[in-house]
């Protein structure tokens, strides 16, 4: 087992570390594919470089967040969990938050910063 331990854990008390396999709400085949392709059209869509930034950053930075999870499906840090997975960790840091009023907040908290 690999786990992708967040370098910032602020909640610990809904700070947990999941299986990537079982997460819910990611898209994970078109995210996968924009990893992995070496097709011209796919390679130099905006997405797919951003994609293999986060890849590359993940690999050189660790994961500073954890995701957030809200209603046992994935409401925030889709793009990291599929790059965890392609990075061949089985385990990844999350928030299970227990409303939208935390989840809200925490999202903010992260992404304001």
């Amino acid at each position: 087992m690999s786990y992708l331990q967040a370098k910032k854990v602020d909640y610990p008390s809904i700070h947990k570390i999941v299986p990537i396999r079982n997460l819910k709400g990611i898209e994970w085949f078109d995210l996968v594919r924009d990893l992995i392709s070496d097709e011209p059209v796919v390679t130099k869509t905006p997405r797919s470089r951003k994609i293999r930034e986060l890849s590359l950053d993940i690999q050189k930075n660790g994961l500073t967040h954890p995701i957030l999870i809200l209603n046992n499906e994935v409401v925030a840090g889709m793009h990291r969990s599929v790059v965890a997975a392609h990075l061949h960790y089985t385990h990844i840091s999350c928030y299970y938050c227990k409303d939208k009023d935390q989840f809200d907040k925490i999202f903010k908290e992260q992404y304001d910063s």
